[in-house]
């Protein structure tokens, strides 16, 4: 057969091997040409924000805040660095400030170089926010990472709030006068770009194992295997529990398997015949992909011989979820494993300076005849130190003291630390420590420290990893490095399609385990792309998109968990064929608290102006209803985005009642939980595709009299930030009467219109229907009645 073109000359096959990298290469790099001239635009526009420092955080790290409304859609992801520069008013000057560590990018003019009122420091985006603060709304937290020898520098730059020693421990100001202008300078990393291309690399240059070239070759066409794996006979017990030793352990197993709904069920039997050993299971929205896959990583690893998982995801957030999961999963099955949640590898920055001592440039080639050989082709560049001594430093904090929350999924430094505060005498790190806090000793002391400690750490977190059973990182954090350390017999990818198909070729470049799952949903996610001139439109098809197109996919899970009432048959008909659907029955599809929902629309109807449609006397059967302003007040503009006055108004008047409603609640579980406990309030989220709405959101439910605990309960996000979020009740506003191009996106609408477990609500202006199909079928329908009750209202 030959190669198939779709309809903006995207390939979803590939004659060779060459034909793949051709596109994928040249787009790749393309796509980061363009990130690094969009971060050196906004560098050169000097931008000034306000910041406030928040706490101490660690070894030389303080928490911050800034206020990052102008940014652009530029604010820095979970992970990234970037440099911060403190805009010093006060003519600070300081001869020594010749900080090799953190150079300005080639964006930055000669002024900027040679300006002396400026000094830089190095910061990363938190990825969980400070419980404290999270109320704390249009401000963005940082870590923000010094050296030694720049404290009295940043002290003399930030104005502390709490007075207590040289430097603000503590900073609560959260007015103007309170804060330090500062400028963020975006740093655009060849990391993600060169871990993508180093697979590539593996696959077309024979380095990859024979299996992952395999299943590469059967990627391309998804034509002739060349080999068939049957996972059950790699780990029989799958198949027949009654191999599984552990009676608890079996019972929960047979309790876990037992859940699984028809659709899981039979993608659990596919695993018979996996063609090159690769399993593609997709799935709707509410269908349980990854639970189906966590299962069956649970029931692997289930029998005697140990099974190593590795669990790949290419969103920060969902990982840090998924991970959790796993360690919910261990604990109530009784089974001592570990699992672990690695960020970034930690590589070797550029020279350290301690005083006016520089480490050498063969530092790492120091003291080769120590008595522990190391794995030294993978760890290389490789340095621990500064997760190891934040953990050092929280201990400290803590008295001393260094327990983990066992019911959440350790990160690659906790674990470690927690392997060495148990087990000291082993790990010779004492006094490595103690030279390097002691800012009284000689700085070639301190320097030939922090190089044994280094050292040391390598052999314990080599220690850590090896006895890891399960690591949940993204596909960059889990390349050639890990791959040194860390050999899985199962390999999960999920969310394979947002993931790029070179990240999706890390799997195979560096890993062989038994059989890659690759798990997610090609209709509701796709590649994020920056523009698809060129070869650009090809990043767009995610490995599982091409495989669906190529009949590739045997099995799919779309029995929909989530929706309640037929909420579920609009997204259905739109997107899934009509192959989504409920199996939910009588009081499970309809309890007493969609019930009550669908009171509380059916009132919205009876009080809108007549006349209405004649469907409304008919009462409201799918708890769904599409707002429209009768006065047709046009949208705001901010900017590049929008928002819309009357929409917030309605939507914030609704959240408020249904905030002040005893029975707005969750429905009642599908586990078996205590039929006579009270249930939990409801949820709701309020969805946006544009940043400015939901912004405005934000403001105006914080400032709903009910407290943060009743606040808490109602989550704003953008659209593009939803997948894998749920909410009881959805408002979704669409904000303008003309569909920008990402609002005409169907998988956009997919994810949007898929989120609610118990009613929602469109806010589309009148004519929006009329943009495109898919917008002009869900006016329709829900005009006629078919899913849903059209109405206008006099916002």
């Amino acid at each position: 057969m030959g190669s198939y073109y779709g309809s903006s000359g995207m390939l979803y096959k590939f004659a060779n091997a060459e034909q793949f990298a051709i596109r994928h290469e040249e787009a790749t790099r393309a796509e980061h040409g363009l990130e690094v001239a969009a971060f050196q635009q906004f560098n050169m526009r000097k931008i000034v924000f306000k910041a406030w420092v928040i706490k101490k955080a660690g070894f030389n790290s303080f928490i911050l805040r800034a206020d990052l409304g102008s940014m652009e859609g530029l604010i820095p992801q979970p992970g990234q660095s970037f440099s911060l520069v403190f805009v010093d008013y006060g003519n600070y000057h300081d001869d020594s400030d010749e900080d090799s560590d953190y150079s300005e990018p080639e964006s930055a003019s000669a002024h900027d170089k040679d300006d002396k009122n400026l000094a830089k420091f190095s910061c990363r985006v938190n990825v969980d926010p400070l419980e404290l603060n999270r109320q704390w709304k249009g401000t963005q937290e940082f870590t923000l990472s010094t050296r030694q020898r720049h404290l009295n520098k940043l002290g003399r730059l930030l104005k502390p709030i709490h007075k207590g020693g040289p430097m603000p421990l503590i900073a609560v100001g959260r007015s103007y006068s309170d804060a330090v202008d500062v400028r963020l300078i975006l740093h655009s990393s060849e990391l993600t770009m060169n871990s993508q291309l180093d697979a590539l690399r593996s696959i077309l240059d024979g380095t990859a194992s024979e299996a992952g070239q395999a299943a590469f070759q059967y990627l391309l066409k998804f034509e002739k295997p060349s080999r068939f794996v049957n996972l059950f006979q790699e780990f029989p017990h799958m198949e027949n529990p009654a191999l599984v030793k552990s009676q608890h352990v079996k019972a929960g197993l047979r309790s876990i398997f037992d859940s699984l709904d028809k659709d899981q069920t039979a993608a659990f039997h596919g695993l018979r015949s996996l063609p090159a050993g690769i399993c593609f299971v997709p799935g709707g929205p509410g269908a349980g992909k990854t639970r189906w896959s966590l299962t069956m990583a649970a029931l692997a690893q289930a029998g005697d011989s140990p099974v190593k998982v590795l669990y790949l995801l290419d969103i920060n957030r969902s990982a840090d979820d998924a991970a959790d999961r796993v360690q919910a999963t261990y604990n109530k099955l009784g089974q001592d494993k570990v699992v672990i949640r690695m960020r970034l590898w930690p590589m070797r920055g550029r020279k350290k300076k301690i005083g006016k001592v520089t480490e050498p440039d063969n530092a790492e080639d120091l003291d080769e005849d120590q008595e522990e050989p190391l794995p030294r082709k993978y760890l290389k560049g490789s340095d621990f130190t500064t997760g190891f001594l934040n953990e050092y430093d929280q201990m400290k904090m803590n008295g001393g003291k260094y327990q983990l929350d066992q019911n959440k999924a350790p990160t690659l430094d906790q674990k470690a630390f927690e392997l060495w505060y148990n087990n000291k005498g082993s790990y010779p790190l004492k006094k490595p420590l103690k030279f390097i806090n002691n800012e009284h000793r000689d700085p070639e002391e301190r320097l030939g420290a922090l190089d044994r400690l280094r050292r040391t750490l390598i052999c314990l977190y080599d220690d850590v990893i090896s006895s890891a059973d399960f690591i949940v990182a993204t596909p960059v954090a889990a390349s050639r490095h890990l791959a040194g350390y860390y050999k899985p017999d199962l390999l999960i990818f999920d969310e394979c399609g947002h993931a790029h198909e070179l990240s999706t070729l890390i799997a195979l470049a560096h890993f062989e385990p038994k059989a890659w799952f690759f798990t997610g949903d090609h209709r509701q996610t796709e590649p994020f792309v920056t523009s698809t001139a060129g070869y650009g439109s090809q990043l767009l098809i995610s490995t599982m998109e091409r495989a669906a197109v190529n009949g590739a996919i045997p099995h799919q899970l779309l029995i929909n968990h989530r929706a309640r009432s037929g909420l579920e048959c609009l997204a259905s008909d739109l997107f899934y064929r009509q192959e989504m659907r409920s199996e939910r029955r009588d009081d499970s599809a309809v309890p007493l608290s969609t019930r009550h929902l669908r009171a509380w629309l059916q009132g919205l109807i009876n009080n809108a102006p007549k006349p209405q449609a004649p469907v409304t006397l008919l009462g409201l059967d799918i708890p769904r209803l599409l707002v429209s302003d009768e006065r047709n007040i046009p949208a705001e503009q901010v900017g590049t985005s929008f928002w819309n006055k009357a929409h917030l108004g309605f939507v914030v008047q609704q959240v408020t009642h249904l905030l002040n409603d005893p029975h707005f609640t969750e429905p009642p579980p599908d586990d078996n939980a205590d039929p006579d406990a009270a249930p939990a309030p409801g949820s709701i989220m309020i969805l946006s595709p544009y940043k400015e709405a939901v912004a405005r959101y934000r403001a105006a439910v914080n400032k709903i009299p009910l407290g943060k605990k009743v606040q808490s309960r109602v989550r704003i996000l953008t659209v593009d930030t939803a997948q894998g979020q749920e909410a009881d009740v959805v408002f979704l506003d669409m904000v303008k009467n003309r569909a920008s191009a990402h609002v005409e996106n169907p998988k956009r609408l997919c994810v949007a219109l898929t989120r609610a477990r118990q009613a929602e609500v469109i806010l589309m202006p009148a004519g929006m229907g009329s943009n495109t199909q898919n917008l002009f079928r869900i006016w329709n329908r829900c005009m006629e009645g078919w899913d849903g009750v059209a109405i206008q209202l006099p916002m």
